[in-house]
């Protein structure tokens, strides 16, 4: 459906385009041509555009559709397809621009020849001169269309679609030359209209000057010898009723002046203004007549007397008297034609040179943008701002290559260094988790130690209590026992020592879970907590002893 809708728009688009040289083409026609007043031309028109305008939208729809189909299967990984593509839309406008001429071409050139051997007319230089105005009218809608074609379809390619740009140089070149071609078109227009109107005033005024002394004598009825003598062109007199009375071919005296004007295949308009030359007005005006004579267009001056009732008629045939106009802008179309080509050709020279440096580091921005500075770039000397781009964008790629280059090798430094690091940080691993292991036996130990410190504290506790009833048995024997009394003060003493530091073992058990940090120093107040239970052991025992020893002297 998505596809579809793009080639109606695309459809559409061209329909405008070819409408717009089709009315251009039917404008140009009808002026040149009498077409209202020759209903066979307004037929063959009809035919033309009709078959025309068919012919080259089922053109368009074939192309459209085969590059929209090649589209539809896009795969940036198929670079024969993404080529194809690119060379479709490149060739696209190209194409299209040859196939409007040839269909300009299909109209004219049948047209031409239907109208120079069938409709009779049958001047060759005003049918090149019209040739002349379409092609370079059509041209100007074919850059133009070209122009509008790449303008359209750019916004593809944001969509990865390899559509074609327009080169600056072919862009210039597209804006530039339709205005050559209209002004060439106005120039051949106008040059001419004017000519036309100079050389159809110049012969006007010779050929009735000539027809003066004619005329007199037509008033004051002079001989018929005389009258011939002094005209130029093909001379006869008629009668009010249209009865040639004298002429200059032989054998047309005596006839209807219906007999003789032959209208073959000339349009009926020619031959009804011919044979209705008689109905002229009566007055002293030369009058001027387009019509028919000898199957021939032919261009009439009638002058009618009224003094003697006669018609004077002094004709040329068309062609024949307008030589010289068609002539000379048959060779100023051609003359144009030349101009313009020489124009085109220099102006492609010159742009060339201009788009040559942008045509030459586009490349190599396409591959610098996509990372790949490879790209050797040849400097074009334009001597202009395209050449110091071209130089800034030469010393960048160089920049940046050298910047990748120290970020490669820094790169391998950074590689090496990480590799160490591993190394380093596997070896603190593993020692890790021997110091977790060791950490955890350390531990389970000060648990252990921590559990022997409550017991003897328990036991100190009791101990404690015993000393204290020893105290009160001594003190009763204090007489004999000043000894053991002083002895039980240092054990008292001893106890409470004992204490404190069960206490700080037990403090420092919680700070050892906490953290492993004060490990040694911790080492170092067990031993000392150790040494001191020992000593107080000693003094209990030499207490016990003691207190036995009295015991038995008191039992």
């Amino acid at each position: 459906m998505k596809s579809f809708t793009t080639v109606k728009q695309f459809v559409k688009l061209a329909s405008l385009v070819i409408l717009s040289n089709m009315s251009a083409y039917a404008i140009i026609f009808t002026i040149s041509y009498p077409i209202f007043q020759d209903k066979r031309l307004i037929v063959l028109l009809g035919i033309m555009l009709t078959s025309g305008f068919i012919f080259i939208i089922m053109y368009y729809l074939y192309r459209v559709t085969k590059v929209l189909g090649n589209v539809k299967q896009l795969d940036p990984a198929d670079t024969v397809l993404m080529t194809k593509i690119h060379r479709q839309f490149m060739e696209f406008p190209q194409h299209t621009l040859i196939a409007n001429l040839i269909l300009l071409w299909y109209m004219l050139i049948p047209s031409f020849l239907m109208m120079y051997f069938y409709y009779g007319y049958t001047n060759i230089y005003y049918h090149f001169y019209i040739l002349f105005i379409c092609t370079f009218v059509f041209l100007f809608f074919g850059y133009n269309a070209m122009v509008v074609w790449y303008e359209r379809t750019y916004p593809l390619g944001r969509f990865g679609i390899p559509v074609a740009v327009q080169r600056l140089g072919n862009k210039i070149n597209s804006i530039l030359t339709p205005l050559v071609l209209l002004a060439s078109v106005a120039i051949i227009v106008i040059v001419f209209n004017i000519n036309k109107k100079f050389y159809t005033d110049l012969i006007d005024g010779h050929v009735k000057k000539s027809l003066y002394a004619a005329q007199i004598n037509i008033d004051s009825d002079g001989s018929d010898a005389e009258l011939l003598r002094i005209n130029e062109g093909n001379t006869f007199v008629t009668d009010l009723n249209g009865t040639v009375l004298v002429s200059e071919k032989q054998g047309e005296a005596r006839k209807n002046i219906k007999d003789i004007i032959v209208k073959g295949n000339n349009a009926d308009y020619l031959y009804i203004n011919a044979i209705n030359l008689t109905s002229i007005p009566n007055d002293t005006e030369i009058h001027k007549i387009k019509g028919v004579y000898n199957s021939r267009p032919a261009i009439m001056y009638v002058y009618k007397s009224e003094k003697t009732k006669r018609i004077l008629v002094n004709f040329f045939y068309e062609d024949e008297l307008y030589k010289s106009l068609y002539l000379s802008i048959f060779l100023l179309a051609v003359s144009l034609y030349l101009i313009n080509f020489i124009i085109w050709f220099i102006t492609n020279r010159k742009l060339k040179k201009i788009s040559d440096p942008i045509d030459n580091i586009m490349p190599a921005i396409t591959l610098a943008s996509k990372g790949d500075l490879t790209q050797e770039i040849k400097i074009v000397k334009s001597r202009d701002i395209l050449e110091d781009f071209t130089r800034i964008f030469i010393t960048f790629t160089g920049n940046v290559r050298t910047f990748m280059l120290k970020s490669k090798e820094l790169t391998g430094s950074l590689l090496e260094l990480s590799t160490s690091i591993e190394e380093t940080g596997n070896f603190i691993k593993n020692s890790s988790s021997e110091n977790a292991g060791m950490l955890k036996d350390s531990t389970k130990m000060v648990a252990g130690f921590s559990h022997s410190f409550s017991e003897i504290a328990d036991v100190s506790q009791i101990q404690y209590t015993r000393v204290k009833d020893y105290e009160v048995t001594i003190n009763s024997l204090n007489d004999s026992m000043q000894r053991v009394s002083s002895n039980a003060l240092n054990v008292v003493e001893s106890m409470k020592r004992v204490e404190t530091g069960a206490e700080e073992g037990a403090a420092l058990v919680e700070n050892t879970f906490q953290g492993m940090q004060n490990i040694e120093n911790f080492y170092e107040r067990i031993n000392n907590v150790i040494q001191l239970i020992s000593d107080i052991a000693d003094q209990v025992n030499l207490l016990s002893l003691n207190a036995s020893i009295e015991a038995a002297r008191a039992g």
